[in-house]
């Protein structure tokens, strides 16, 4: 993404573990990652369709996704096939324009963005969908700025169905 000139945080997701006795400390356990993408020139404003250079850029870091997460998987060589980790794709607009249309423009901009995951070798069946439209901004939707800054796609991979749904919630 850096190379690219895409703006993307990324954290560690974890759970915690309610300690057993008083007096010991809880247990923070990884349980995947979050990984929030800046779209600014991704797709032409009120569109789902990538631009030219939208589509560019995020097939190479979906690759790198990919390349990634097959080799964590490999770096646990002799144990069981582990379940495949689930990624959930959330779409972001803006508040311009009317808030059923941001609705399902988030979520045709996820699944566009989850095509891309696909064609790189994430399995379909292990990709989500949710968009959230103008809900959650992360910046004022009042100047030009904030609106490109709320125009945005998450990357959501846990290890399960599981805690998708908790993450959901």
């Amino acid at each position: 993404a850096k190379e690219e000139g895409l703006k993307m945080k990324v954290r560690e997701l974890k759970t915690v573990e309610t300690p057993a006795a008083a007096g010991q400390a809880a247990k923070y356990t990884s349980v995947g990652i979050e990984a929030e993408l800046q779209l600014q020139e991704m797709f032409p404003v009120g569109s789902a369709t990538l631009t030219p250079e939208g589509y560019r850029k995020l097939t190479r870091v979906a690759g790198e996704f990919v390349e990634k997460r097959e080799a964590a998987a490999q770096a646990q060589p002799g144990q069981a096939q582990l379940p495949r980790k689930k990624v959930l794709v959330v779409g972001h607009t803006d508040s311009t324009g009317p808030a059923e249309l941001n609705q399902k423009l988030s979520e045709q901009r996820a699944r566009a963005v989850g095509e891309i995951l696909a064609a790189a070798g994430v399995a379909k069946s292990d990709i989500y969908y949710q968009g959230a439209g103008a809900s959650r901004p992360i910046a004022s939707n009042t100047t030009e700025q904030g609106r490109a800054d709320n125009r945005r796609v998450e990357f959501i991979e846990v290890e399960n169905e599981e805690l998708l749904v908790k993450r959901v919630q």
